[in-house]
């Protein structure tokens, strides 16, 4: 999962302990991305904004995407992935 944030941005602070709750569970593996810091991931990924968040497979396949303004938003890009990859697999 890749988290894209800006240290100017309140929503991203404030959303902060729900992506570190996600980074402990062994099934992700979340990486985070600053605005300033990693300015050619963000052109990379085409980040619109923070807080904007990809979920991947393991190759590097992106299953979903999308902007999150709350935890249960960043579940459900997870979520989508989580049933994309199924289909994939199908």
């Amino acid at each position: 999962l890749a988290v894209f944030s800006s240290q100017g941005c309140g929503i991203c602070r404030a959303l902060a302990p729900a992506v570190a709750a996600f980074a402990r569970d062994p099934r992700v593996t979340v990486r985070t991305f600053d605005e300033v810091r990693d300015a050619d991931a963000w052109a990379a990924a085409d980040a619109p904004g923070s807080p904007f968040a990809v979920a991947l497979d393991a190759d590097g396949t992106v299953l979903a995407k999308g902007t999150f303004n709350t935890g249960a938003q960043l579940e459900s890009v997870l979520a989508t992935a989580e049933r994309r990859r199924g289909a994939l697999r199908a």
